[in-house]
């Protein structure tokens, strides 16, 4: 039982992981292509 238990938990934690680094690698690449539009106007 404690078993299954941490090996849920550890699942958990890794889709957990995954989302962040998602969502982290979406946010610079939104703030790169920001700084790049900005750069193009005058």
């Amino acid at each position: 039982m404690e078993f299954k238990l941490i090996n849920s938990i550890l699942e958990a934690e890794m889709k957990i992981g995954q989302l962040s680094v998602v969502a982290s690698t979406y946010f610079s690449t939104g703030r790169s292509l920001q700084l790049m539009a900005r750069k193009r106007m005058p």
